[in-house]
């Protein structure tokens, strides 16, 4: 590689030619950690340009430093002589200050990997809701147990390939004929869940899509009439009671893709 290339492998980088290979990686770490961090505000859109900046930037690093691992131990990477003494070794360009991430600023309690939070926030939950049925106020608390139990009856319904419509005041109409919307309407969120876990690298959203979808085809197509009957209108209440809360109580660590918005949410 000639000195012209160097140079603007250099100028890309804004480094300058004493630059050893330490300082040349952490140099495009955060070059690159910069870029990535302007495209996250539009991840759901794509964006060539910064996709173009970010393969020229690391280009030049991977040509630059192969250039820098070729020289020999001492030697002047700049003219190639040999050094008297090792010397102390300056950017030519102000250093690249650190962006401040943007989870800094992100309310406490909406924080997936806080410790503090993971650990303490769920038990301190559970006794203040215990704390609310003991008391006075736990009328409050009685259509949690409503929705809870219809859901229940509606969840097992969907599933089964059914309409159903969950009633905040304690009913769930449900059709006994089989709904192709209902089974395909169903069948596309679960597809959406795993490409959504998908893009942004999360598993638990993937292994629950795959699992839901399963699920799905076992009480849709493999289930007796008699027992789909038996579980949209006999355990689905009882049942949505128990696995549904299990459920959002166990989702409390669970990391869903960012466009569901769960970090409110939980």
């Amino acid at each position: 590689m000639d000195e012209a290339e160097l140079e603007h492998c250099r100028a890309l980088l804004g480094v300058g030619s004493a630059v050893t290979i330490e300082e040349l990686e952490r140099v495009f770490m955060k070059r690159n950690f910069a870029l990535i961090k302007g495209k996250s505000g539009a991840a759901d859109e794509p964006n060539p340009a910064l996709d173009a900046q970010r393969q020229a930037l690391r280009t030049a690093y991977e040509r630059l430093a192969a250039h820098l691992r070729a020289q020999p131990p001492g030697a002047d990477p700049a003219a190639g002589r040999e050094k008297p003494m090792p010397a102390p070794k300056t950017l030519l360009t102000p250093p690249v200050l650190a962006l401040r991430d943007p989870a800094d600023d992100e309310f406490f309690l909406l924080r997936f990997d806080d410790w503090k939070v993971n650990v303490f926030v769920p038990p301190l939950l559970l006794a203040f809701v215990w704390l609310v049925n003991l008391s006075p106020l736990a009328f409050f608390l009685r259509g949690f147990h409503v929705w809870m139990h219809e859901f229940g009856h509606a969840t097992a319904a969907w599933l089964c390939g059914f309409r159903a419509t969950p009633l905040p005041f304690g009913w769930t109409p449900v059709e006994p004929v089989y709904s192709p919307f209902v089974y395909w309407g169903l069948l596309l969120l679960f597809v959406i869940l795993f490409l959504a876990g998908l893009k942004e690298r999360k598993v638990w959203p993937m292994l629950a899509a795959v699992g839901l979808a399963g699920l799905q085809y076992y009480m849709t197509w493999r289930m007796s009439e008699l027992r789909q009957e038996f579980w949209w209108s006999a355990f689905g209440g009882v049942g949505g009671e128990f696995y549904l809360s299990t459920l959002f109580m166990l989702f409390f660590w669970v990391q869903l893709p960012d466009k569901f918005r769960w970090g409110a949410c939980r």
